[in-house]
């Protein structure tokens, strides 16, 4: 989905005011608000199936796009006053039921024996509750279901088109959920009947199962969550707390539970759901009776941080559901009653869904460095109510009092892989007297992305063109858009993690280096690493350094990323009245000499010029420096400078890699020493002039127009020697490649 991008926060102010008393006093500076969000707004709600029933939703999309929609067969979710009903008994086959969708849910296809839309989607399988998915790193799907006596696991290597399982009888167990990793490997945990919470490996793709073992703080049976950068594993224990398994993917069991503050409450429900962004960040949503809550990990889930992001004391809001994309960008979906509702099962209410967005997931820093709690922005999902009623969350014991138990105990969100949020749900307003719910469906249609797949494209906001005898004189405005991710080195072998070359650093492989500039208003370019094994912070000794020698012209530097605080150079070694600030980790050395042939010291002749900013993303292997343009300390980077890879004469870089970082292979020399260059961009206005109705893509723009710093363009046409008849003037404007071409009609 292509929506809008979001605006940057405004511009800090300092005012100066005299006070009443005549004293001349500095008024708190505008520091400027969290990023703005278009609104998030979705299609219309649809129920795409209502014969099938469609308690307990789960929805989750394959790598390639094809949406997955499971629910529970309603065996023992229906409403028993509203028997009978033929779309409780007619559509059963004994299992959970599967639809598919290839077009992004305008339509749906419900899936059975052998690709068919008839019978179970397995011949083998036994299970008609509590549907989940997985997809590991091939692109295998796995899905799995209950019936008390036994846990089904059906794979399918088409994206979900056909499935072969089967079930299962010693994992007697309830509340069953999975997670995939590498090929074939796939964990699963349940509330075993006789042994309690558990945890359970396979690795042959669902045939075979390990003993299992404990999982902490027992129920309730929260979804489990994997990070296959990695293979860390993480569950929402119900303790309060989160349980991480850091080796799992080596069958290293070793696990640590983290405190989240406050707890994980889950007023009216049982579920805490997590979900993991792009950059290895991981987010656990709860709720209270009356608020949601979101808690969030930056490292791994050692330490988090929790905050209310939605409260209503007006009304009951229940079962809380959270997916992420990108780095921080988080979507939130839940079911809020209107009114408060003391107990569901006694109490009826209208109930919609509700959702919310950030794409500050785990806080946001303002212009003048202070930090701040995540900003989400609340929306209604479903305007109407989808539900009307009680709502029972007792289990089978439900239908012994007779409650409405046709929506069971979740509904879920996910988010495809361009970004487009997703919610499932349980619906009864289609048949309000109908025994049981029906699967029901809300698609994103505006607003943000959760995945950003790059800079706002720049727009040419204003164009006129005024006849001054012979020419034209032209003005315009332009709003510009960034540049996209320069790759200037790339890993084409992919040979993966090397071994270190002394005890003391690393083995770490660099796989990619990029540089841009993301916004166009901001002087700064983004010189970003992509590294396999790369160390959490903090863990590594000083010797494990990330760098990449560049030139620009005859001056060299070595932008470097190091995980610890301690800082081998001398004070001589700083700029003059430099103070570092605790916690920095990358430096810029320039005015370097040719340094590389001393292996052990590599850097002694590269005196430090400056501490920049820079970010460590273990989860996504990704560390990224931040390089000032037009600095006092590097003039050399400016617009239109051309950067280059430092090769010297008398060694190679990898001789500097191998002294700095880690053992570097054949490929890894070829890789570095490629002649790619990168040019800091400028932002830049051409015109043109051509008869109307020429296609923009043939117009030669030979006339150059000046930018100024407020965006503003401006130059003149040489229109003298064209014949009367009409033209259209054409603007093109660039910050990089990422250009705009406008045109105004004009006459002569």
């Amino acid at each position: 989905m292509k929506t809008a991008r979001p605006l940057v926060a405004s511009l800090s102010l300092v005012l100066v005011f005299l006070s009443p008393v005549g004293n001349l006093r500095a008024q708190e500076p505008d520091c400027g608000g969290p990023p703005v969000m278009p609104p998030l707004t979705f299609d219309q709600p649809k129920v795409f199936d209502t014969v099938r029933a469609g308690g307990e939703p789960s929805i989750d999309v394959h790598p390639d796009g094809t949406l997955l929609y499971a629910a529970h067969a309603s065996t023992t979710l229906f409403y028993r006053s509203n028997m009978p009903d033929p779309d409780y008994a007619t559509p059963y086959t004994g299992s959970t039921y599967v639809w598919r969708s290839t077009d992004g849910g305008n339509t749906w296809r419900y899936v059975g024996l052998g690709g068919t839309e008839v019978g179970p989607h397995a011949a083998t399988i036994s299970g008609f509750s509590d549907p989940d998915f997985a997809f590991d790193s091939a692109g295998n799907a796995y899905t799995a279901g209950i019936n008390l006596a036994n846990v089904y696991v059906a794979k399918s290597s088409d994206s979900g088109k056909t499935w072969s399982g089967h079930a299962f009888a010693a994992l007697a167990t309830d509340r069953e959920w999975l997670a995939a990793d590498q090929p074939d490997v796939v964990y699963m945990n349940g509330n075993s009947l006789v042994q309690g919470r558990r945890l359970w490996k396979s690795e042959d793709g669902g045939l075979t199962w390990d003993a299992g073992r404990a999982l902490d703080g027992g129920g309730p049976p929260n979804k489990i969550e994997l990070d296959k950068s990695d293979g860390r594993l993480y569950f929402a224990n119900a303790s309060g707390g989160v349980q991480v398994f850091p080796n799992i993917r080596n069958n290293d069991f070793t696990n640590f539970v983290a405190d989240v503050p406050g707890g994980t409450p889950h007023a009216h429900g049982f579920l805490n759901n997590m979900a993991l962004d792009r950059a290895g960040n991981a987010y656990l949503v709860s709720n209270t009776a009356t608020s949601i809550r979101v808690s969030y990990s930056t490292d791994r889930g050692a330490t988090w941080t929790s905050q209310t992001i939605h409260t209503s004391p007006a009304n009951t809001v229940l079962w809380p559901w959270i997916s992420a994309g990108d780095d921080g960008r988080v979507g939130v979906s839940w079911f809020q009653a209107d009114k408060v509702v003391g107990s569901t099962d006694g109490t009826a209410a209208n109930y919609r869904v509700m959702a919310a967005q950030t794409t500050t997931g785990h806080g946001w820093t303002d212009e003048c460095g202070v930090s701040h709690e995540p900003a989400y922005e609340v929306t209604v999902a479903t305007p109407q109510p989808f539900h009307s009623g009680t709502i029972c969350s007792q289990g089978t014991t439900c239908q012994i009092g007779g409650i409405d138990r046709r929506l069971g105990d979740y509904h879920s969100n996910a988010i495809t892989p361009d970004g487009t949020f997703l919610i499932a749900y349980s619906d009864t307003s289609v048949k309000p007297t109908g025994a049981v719910s029906h699967p029901g469906f809300i698609r994103q249609s505006g607003g943000l992305d959760f995945v950003d797949d790059g800079p706002r494209p720049t727009e040419i906001t204003s164009l006129e063109g005024t006849p001054d005898g012979g020419n034209l004189s032209v003005s315009g405005a332009v709003d510009f858009g960034g540049e996209a991710p320069v790759t200037i080195a790339e890993d084409v072998a992919g040979d993966g993690p090397i071994e270190p070359q002394r005890a003391a650093e690393d083995g770490v492989d660099l796989t990619a280096a990029r540089l841009y500039q993301p916004d166009p208003d901001k002087p700064e370019l983004v010189f970003e690493w992509k590294a396999t094994n790369l160390p959490s912070l903090g863990s590594h000794p000083e010797a494990v350094r990330y760098t990449f020698p560049f030139k620009i012209g005859t001056k060299r530097f070595q932008p470097q990323a190091k995980l610890t605080n301690f800082a081998s150079i001398t004070l001589v070694d700083d700029a003059p009245s430099h103070a570092r600030l605790p916690g920095d980790h990358f430096q810029l050395r320039g005015n370097c000499v040719d340094n590389y042939p001393i292996p052990e010291a590599p850097l002694a002749n590269c005196p430090h010029v400056a501490w920049v900013g820079g970010e460590f993303l273990p989860g996504s292997s990704t560390i990224r420096l931040f390089l000032p343009i037009g600095a006092s300390f590097a003039p050399e980077i400016v617009p239109g400078a051309v950067i280059t890879r430092d090769v010297v004469a008398t060694t190679t870089i990898v001789a500097a890699y191998q002294a700095v970082v880690s053992n570097a292979t054949t490929s890894d020399e070829a890789l570095w020493e490629e002649g790619v260059t990168y040019t800091v961009p400028r932002k830049t206005s051409a015109l043109g002039v051509a008869p109307a109705g020429t296609d923009p893509s043939t117009v030669t723009f030979g006339a150059p127009a000046t930018v100024g710093s407020d965006n503003v363009f401006g130059g003149s046409v040489d229109v003298s020697a064209l014949a009367p008849g009409d033209y259209e003037l054409f603007a093109k404007a660039c910050f990089a490649s990422n250009c705009a071409v406008a045109s105004t009609p004009f006459t002569i």
